[in-house]
């Protein structure tokens, strides 16, 4: 089962709002928001990988939702 836990974190910059990716209860990534302040307009709101547990994969993608994070992390 999948499950996204709300989360700040402190990312030194703009990007505050975060989500914990469980896995059955099991950690598998830490996503953020990207904030407009970012600069890239192409790229506020969507959700990029700031950590992931998934050894198989050296790639951080960037998700539209937290929906597509889930979805890829219970498919890796």
């Amino acid at each position: 089962m999948m499950r996204a836990e709300p989360v700040l974190i402190d990312t030194s910059s703009a990007d505050r709002k975060g989500r914990l990716i469980f896995r059955d209860d099991l950690l598998v990534a830490v996503i953020v928001c990207i904030s407009p302040e970012c600069g890239d307009d192409a790229l506020a709101g969507r959700w990029h990988v700031e950590a992931h547990f998934c050894k198989a994969h050296d790639l951080a993608p960037i998700f539209s939702s937290v929906d597509e994070a889930m979805t890829y992390f219970r498919q890796h």
